[in-house]
């Protein structure tokens, strides 16, 4: 698992100035590693994408997690889904 040091050091290294750097989707990293998990015991292999369409009542349900984890996502430096980061070039 990686943390966001090696995300800032590889973006500083290609040359851009990392002002902040943050962790999202923190709330749905817990039900995605549980599906993630269980599908590699049941198979033995490391799983495909599990993009697809859903329903709008899960669509809904995941929309207001985010909803409620962005006005505290920027302080989230400890895991996500997503990384996110402010950056510019010198």
């Amino acid at each position: 698992m990686a943390t966001l040091h090696p995300y800032r050091a590889g973006t500083t290294d290609s040359g851009l100035d990392v002002h902040w750097s943050h962790y999202y989707y923190a709330a749905l990293f817990p039900l995605a590693a549980a599906l993630r998990l269980a599908e590699r015991t049941r198979s033995g292999e490391v799983p495909n994408s599990q993009l697809r369409r859903h329903g709008a009542m899960a669509n809904a349900a995941l929309s207001a997690i985010c909803a409620a984890e962005r006005p505290i996502m920027r302080a989230n430096r400890l895991f996500g889904l997503t990384v996110f980061a402010g950056c510019h070039k010198p």
